[in-house]
């Protein structure tokens, strides 16, 4: 029951704006604390499993960390939890898309940066062969910075979807829980 309460705590990454940062600090400071909660719970069931059913009280069966209260209430949080996670993906992908666009950015720069080098050493356009152009041309592709730029603008491309689990195993054990705890007349 315990690992669908738990929520994933997202990375910290270099490209992370101060703002994003802050919002990531909030919130793995609440998962760490919905954390403690679940081990509390985990902690009062395996007291409860534990011991003999007559040296337990009344309160820590019905309004101690096992009841189905606290249960249903850790299960709300992990929800809210999973929500808050959304809305952190979305202001990190927006810092990931804004650093590819950095990365672009200094690979257009250090390309012109060597084509002006070629330029300084007696390379002239007009003057080369058809064929070789396309080969002089390529020729930034094989510096070293040019090639961490490139690697990093792969990995960069795309979305990175953070998640904090599975959201419907979430929910599906919280109607389980419901469910056990309705009465019908």
């Amino acid at each position: 029951m315990s690992k669908y309460l738990t929520v994933h705590i997202p990375g910290e990454r270099s490209f992370h704006t101060e703002a994003t940062e802050k919002a990531r600090k909030k919130l793995v400071k609440e998962i760490e604390a919905h954390h403690e909660n679940v081990q509390k719970l985990k902690e009062a069931q395996d007291k409860i499993k534990n011991s003999n059913i007559e040296d337990l009280s009344a309160e820590e069966i019905f309004d101690g960390a096992a009841n189905g209260r606290f249960l249903h209430g850790l299960y709300k949080r992990t929800l809210q939890l999973h929500d808050m996670v959304d809305e952190f993906s979305k202001l990190h992908n927006k810092d990931r898309n804004a650093e590819l666009h950095r990365a672009i950015d200094e690979e257009v720069a250090l390309k012109k940066k060597i084509r002006d080098g070629l330029t300084e050493i007696g390379f002239v356009e007009e003057e080369l062969l058809q064929a070789h152009r396309g080969r002089v041309d390529q020729f930034a592709l094989v510096h070293p910075g040019v090639i961490a730029l490139r690697q990093k603008i792969q990995a960069l491309r795309g979305v990175e979807p953070i998640t904090a689990g599975d959201r419907r195993l979430v929910r599906l054990e919280l109607e389980k829980l419901v469910a056990r705890h309705t009465v019908t007349a």
